[in-house]
């Protein structure tokens, strides 16, 4: 599905208007939106959400494709893919929310609802980082200005998400350091936690490891520890809650989806 996202991007995009599409928008621009994407054939469109992830950056999820046939927009929805975003001068066009309901998307999907707005430091920081890159210098200036202030702490408590105003991050130094690797060692540390049932502390050492690790495989992993302790629970609710943080990073030749689903089954039997 990859290929087909790439093959997506390699093909020519007109800056045209039909039934309210209008391919006039670069992707950073498009933060919170469907968009969609015209086709080789001219014919057809693909589409997806467009969010920020304050972790791993603004991100693409690919949702399917649609054709427009008397005025009405008719979806073929394929497996999700997600894509991080990189700077590109190719433009797309913002789908008009009156259309989401022949698409049967929701405006917002829920579980993307909290993943760029959960802190607003790391979100300014990270919109900082993306500007920069698309070489928007005044707008990472107004971004870094506004991180400097405050710094919230994001965290798990129990099903919920809570923030707590503190005036400095926490220490990343309490995590023993595996020969210079921050990766390994939080890894580590938060399968040592889960399996203790640590949970509390396994899931706040996440939400400190996503912020320093870049790896998502191993984000993923971590995730995956935190999901399968509550599977050995028999927590559905956060067994849920967790199986949606593991899908949240790319990870190459995924294994992990059919263990969850695996596990699922298991707890609705």
């Amino acid at each position: 599905m990859k290929r087909v996202f790439i093959l997506l991007f390699l093909c020519a995009f007109g800056a045209r208007a039909q039934d309210g599409l209008k391919f006039d928008k670069l992707l950073i621009d498009c933060e919170d939106k469907w968009i969609a994407l015209s086709l080789d054939d001219g014919a057809s469109y693909a589409f997806g959400y467009v969010y920020l992830d304050n972790s791993a950056g603004l991100t693409f999820n690919l949702k399917g494709s649609f054709t427009i046939e008397n005025g009405i927009y008719l979806p073929k929805h394929t497996p999700e893919v997600k894509n991080r975003i990189e700077p590109s001068e190719r433009k797309v066009a913002v789908i008009p929310s009156k259309r989401l309901s022949e698409l049967q998307v929701e405006k917002t999907p829920v579980q993307f609802d909290y993943i760029g707005k959960n802190n607003k430091q790391d979100r300014y920081l990270k919109l900082a980082m993306i500007c920069k890159k698309w070489r928007r210098f005044k707008q990472a200036e107004r971004y870094n200005a506004l991180a400097v202030s405050t710094y919230t702490y994001f965290s798990f408590d129990g099903t919920n998400f809570i923030s707590e105003t503190i005036p400095k991050p926490q220490e990343a130094s309490r995590i023993k350091v595996l020969n210079g690797n921050y990766t390994d060692s939080y890894q580590q540390e938060i399968f040592r936690l889960a399996k203790a049932d640590k949970m509390r502390a396994a899931q706040l050492t996440y939400i400190e490891a996503i912020r320093i690790c870049g790896d998502e495989s191993a984000k993923a992993d971590m995730a995956y520890n935190i999901a399968y302790q509550y599977y050995i629970k028999a927590d559905m609710k956060n067994f849920d809650i967790w199986c949606n943080e593991v899908k949240r990073w790319i990870v190459k030749d995924n294994g992990y989806a059919d263990k969850l689903d695996k596990m699922r089954t298991m707890l609705s039997k």
